[in-house]
């Protein structure tokens, strides 16, 4: 557990993650220095959050609707560190920024910006990708232990194994006293400077176009030159040589 907010799953504060910015929101991010979280109805599977929309069927047999239904948002990061799906996937215009940071730094950014005496509502956790059949057997269990914060927010961290290439972690918020806005966004105040430990500009972008980045970058919000890079992923290794006998 975080000293700040709860991490969930086989991940610990100093646990590396990723998370590709297209150009505009990277430097939009930078501009308004804030974070955004949205509701898992605008992630592109139709089927996140499902648990929490289904009807739920009480002791008295009555069926409802979880009242936080429409109160969880998230953030999706990844841990994958080289990976071509995830530039395709999330820089199709081939002029995005990967940024990485820490699960400790993120979760803390969260934290800082909503801290309550009363509960916890700040979450970060690892999805995991089970079968159909393990999919069906956790919506039956997850509230064995009491409907609370953490069994809520863990409805979040389960994705059908269709997705296993995202290698996702996740920054989740009970937005409990409805401070997000209507549009289903909710934004806190961030410090990208202190969170943010290193940038990577789109492999598959010409070396003038990513000298011009990083210079606009630079002058744009005064980011550590040495600590932005160019992707190598498509680079051969050094001293590749077929050899024939």
């Amino acid at each position: 557990m975080s000293l700040k907010g709860k991490i969930v799953g086989n991940i610990n504060r100093r646990t590396k993650i990723y998370r590709i910015f297209p150009r505009h929101r990277f430097f939009e991010l930078f501009f308004e220095r804030k974070n955004t979280l949205v509701l898992p109805t605008k992630w592109d599977d139709p089927f996140e959050n499902f648990i929490l929309n289904a009807q739920v069927q009480t002791a008295d047999g009555k069926n409802r609707k979880f009242h936080l239904h429409n109160k969880l948002y998230g953030q999706c990061w990844t841990l994958h560190k080289r990976s071509d799906a995830m530039w395709r996937i999330y820089s199709p215009n081939k002029d995005a920024i990967r940024i990485r940071t820490t699960v400790g730094g993120l979760i803390d950014s969260l934290y800082s910006a909503n801290k309550s005496p009363e509960r916890d509502r700040c979450f970060i956790g690892k999805v995991t990708y089970p079968t159909d059949a393990e999919l069906k057997k956790f919506s039956q269990t997850v509230f064995k232990n009491g409907l609370n914060e953490c069994s809520i927010a863990q409805t979040l961290l389960v994705k059908r194994n269709a997705f296993e290439h995202e290698n996702e972690v996740r920054l989740i918020f009970i937005d409990a006293d409805g401070v997000a806005n209507k549009e289903g966004v909710y934004k806190y105040p961030f410090n990208p400077f202190s969170v943010f430990d290193q940038l990577v500009i789109d492999p598959r972008m010409s070396y003038k176009r990513y000298t011009n980045l990083k210079k606009e970058i630079i002058e744009k919000t005064g980011f550590d030159a040495t600590r932005i890079k160019r992707s190598l992923l498509y680079k051969p290794p050094d001293d590749f040589v077929i050899k024939i006998p």
